[in-house]
Parts: structure tokens; C-alpha cells; sequence
């Protein structure tokens, strides 16, 4: 009956939870029964029609276990009713298996791939920033506060249609050409004075940052609007990848696995650039590795385009 049903063109399917017996454990569990019927009547049901509805039922350990041997997405339909000025009548709105087996492997990998990504690229940035933006270094939780700020949105966009992850090779080569930019201008225009606490008559001193005066100096920024650009380039660079998180926790039907997951991609991450830091790679190394991992990510959706993957790898040479 159950392949004889699968031969038809639409097929119905819902399903209830009950508790079932946990044989070894002395309890019960929840299972999930299925039905999925078949009814190929014509429209309202014509009595001269000899086609009949045809139900089946199945159990399933849990909600995703066995879906890999349904029939294809848009053969499973919901039952729907509504009332229109021609009665009572039945239609179906297409819905997608929530959990496939294929599907849960994609947005584990991603669960711990993207958890990695994020406390990677957080911690080249960190080492990177504060070595080319002057005097970034004696705020460095600029850069701490601006990534998780970003991964965070990310998350919260989680079911907005529009990809964050598509801007990212943009966006990290932008941020790292403005501080590149901001190294040379500096290093080069004696002219140049960032203000860090007011040097002028300092509260605190910061040692390194007193010897261009403000006051003979041709121009001046303070280090608050330094601090502030790179706060919102380096936060938008993350927003990508939290919603990239956001849709794999969404996706994914064991919430517990999953943030176990995210926490071993995030350590995984921690103790590889802690690995290659002890080994002295240099920052060639952190960006290949950081944007490998984005390239696949986009690649993944089918939007890794020559111009993503050519910033991508500028980014890597810069």
C-alpha cells in the first residue's frame, strides 16, 4: 500500500506527536505518526469519480528520521480547507520537509564551520587592526566588541531574504585598504596628529602617542573617530556570518547538538590561531584561511562569483 501510494502525483501529509515506549529505560519518549494520503478525486470531489482517498500511517523515531525515502518536496502537501463561493473545497499548499538527512549534515557543517570562522577571523582582526590602525592597539576591544556586535545582527537577520555573506569580500577589503591607508598617511604626513585622550593636558598618559603636538600639528583627528570607523567596517564585515549561524540553528532540528556544535567550531577556531600564531605564519596565512572558509560558505549557495572570489584572494595578498 505504501508504494502504491508513493506512485501518485500529489499526496497529502501531517503529523502528531505521541508518547511511545523507550524500551531499556523504564519511560516513554516522543514519536512522531505519520499520515499521508493520496486523493485523486476531481475538483469537489465528483461522486462519479471511482478514485478514493487513500490514508497511510507511519511512525518515525523522530521528526527528520526516514524523510531521505519520501517522494520529492512538492509531491508532499498539507491539507488546507477554505470556504470560497463554490463550497467547501479542498486545496494544498506546498510544504517542504523540514529535516532531511542531507540538509542536517549542510547546516552541522556550517554550525561548526561557521563557529570557527568567527573566532578565527576575530582574532586576525585583533592582531591585524591594531598593528596597522595607529594607536588602535590601546583599544583593542574595539575590534572584540565591533565582531560579536556583528555576528549578533547576523543572527537576527537570520530569515531576511537578503545574504549579508555576499557582501563580505567587499566590505573586509574596504576595511582593510582604509587601514592600510590610514598606516601610510600617517607614517608619511607629519602633518597628521590623532588625539588619544587629550594630550594636550592629559588624565591619562599613552605612552607612544605624545610626540606630535596637536597644537602645531595641520590636522587632527580624534582617536574616538578612528575607533568609530573601524567599529562599524569591522562589525558589518561579521553580519554575514551570524546570519549564516542564525539560518543553521534555524535548520537545524537538535538545538543542544547544535549549539555543541557552534562551541567546538569556535574552539576549534581559538586553538588554530593560537597553533599557527606559536608557529609565527604571517598574516598571509590568517586571511587564506579565513577566506577559504568564506568561498566555500558562499560557494555553498551558489553565489561565489569571479569578483567575490577576486577580491576575496586581494584580500589575502594585501
Amino acid at each position: 500500500m505504501h508504494d502504491e501510494l508513493l506512485r501518485s502525483t500529489k499526496l497529502f501529509v501531517d503529523e502528531m506527536t505521541a508518547p511511545v515506549l523507550d524500551p531499556g529505560r523504564g519511560r516513554t519518549k516522543k514519536g512522531y505518526f505519520w499520515v499521508l494520503a493520496r486523493d485523486d478525486r476531481p475538483c469537489a470531489h465528483s461522486q462519479s469519480s471511482a478514485e478514493t482517498a487513500s490514508p497511510f500511517n507511519r511512525h518515525t523515531p523522530n521528526r527528520w528520521s526516514g524523510q531521505k525515502n519520501w517522494p520529492s518536496p512538492e509531491r508532499l502537501l498539507n491539507y488546507e480547507t477554505h470556504r470560497s463561493r463554490l463550497g467547501d473545497q479542498m486545496t494544498a499548499a506546498v510544504e517542504e520537509p523540514q529535516y532531511s538527512v542531507e540538509k542536517i549534515r549542510l547546516q552541522a557543517l556550517n554550525l561548526f564551520l561557521v563557529g570557527f570562522l568567527v573566532l578565527f577571523l576575530e582574532l586576525a582582526c585583533i592582531r591585524w587592526f591594531v598593528a596597522y590602525v595607529v594607536f588602535l592597539q590601546f583599544f583593542n576591544n574595539v575590534v572584540l566588541i565591533a565582531s560579536f556586535l556583528g555576528m549578533s545582527c547576523g543572527c537576527l537577520a537570520a530569515r531576511q531574504s537578503r545574504n549579508w555573506l555576499d557582501y563580505f569580500p567587499l566590505l573586509a577589503l574596504v576595511t582593510v585598504i582604509v587601514a592600510v591607508a590610514t598606516f601610510a598617511v600617517y607614517h608619511y604626513w607629519s602633518g597628521l596628529s590623532i588625539d588619544v585622550g587629550g594630550q594636550a593636558s592629559p588624565q591619562e598618559v599613552f605612552f607612544g602617542t605624545e610626540y606630535r603636538n596637536p597644537d602645531v600639528a595641520q590636522f587632527v583627528v580624534p582617536i574616538e573617530v578612528v575607533a568609530a570607523v573601524f567599529f562599524v567596517l569591522v562589525a558589518l564585515m561579521f553580519v554575514g556570518l551570524g546570519q549564516v549561524l542564525g539560518r543553521a540553528f534555524d535548520s537545524y532540528p537538535n538545538r543542544v547538538m547544535g549549539y555543541t556544535l557552534n562551541i567546538g567550531g569556535s574552539l576549534a577556531g581559538i586553538i588554530g590561531f593560537s597553533a599557527i600564531s606559536l608557529i609565527q605564519t604571517p598574516p598571509v596565512a590568517w586571511f587564506f584561511i579565513s577566506c577559504s572558509g568564506i568561498a566555500y560558505l558562499l560557494h555553498q549557495v551558489g553565489a561565489l562569483t569571479k569578483l567575490k572570489a577576486l577580491a576575496l584572494l586581494t584580500l589575502v595578498l594585501v
